[in-house]
């Protein structure tokens, strides 16, 4: 919003506030196979719908580890009411439209 309002100052120092969260949290939170913390249907949507799981093979490991466990859970959702809005998207943008729809 800084950025399209003119605040140029604003969006650099906002930008790299959310370059050094995403650092930290993959740093802090995810494995070299792109597992979570947690291993949560939850946490694998919303970090990839966020954006904040940076790393493009991590995010493909974590979209597909998403994607395994819904599948593995008869393609039934657990995430609550937190995670649900972003799941079906998520796997569908990842590449599992498949497990999206079966999962609707």
């Amino acid at each position: 919003m800084a950025e399209a309002v003119g605040k140029t100052d604003d969006a650099a120092y906002y930008t790299a506030l959310f370059e050094e969260a995403a650092n930290q949290f993959t740093e802090t939170l995810v494995d070299e196979n792109g597992y979570l913390l947690g291993d949560s249907q939850t946490g694998y949507a919303l970090s990839l719908a966020s954006g904040v799981l940076r790393d493009p093979v991590l995010a493909k490991k974590a979209a597909a580890r998403l994607n395994e466990k819904v599948v593995n859970n008869g393609n039934k959702l657990t995430t609550g009411f937190q995670g649900t809005n972003f799941l079906c998207t998520t796997l569908a943008q990842n590449g599992y439209a498949e497990t999206a729809y079966a999962l609707l």
